[in-house]
């Protein structure tokens, strides 16, 4: 993982916060790293 890569936060509306993040690996990696 490269932690030079931002997080970001978005603010759709008030009651929403949407944050999104890129990883430098295979997708099923990070779905098994999270689930």
């Amino acid at each position: 993982m490269n932690p030079r890569i931002p997080l970001t936060a978005i603010l759709p509306s008030d009651r929403e916060l949407r944050i999104s993040r890129e990883f430098d690996a295979p997708r099923d990696l990070v779905f098994k790293a999270y689930t």
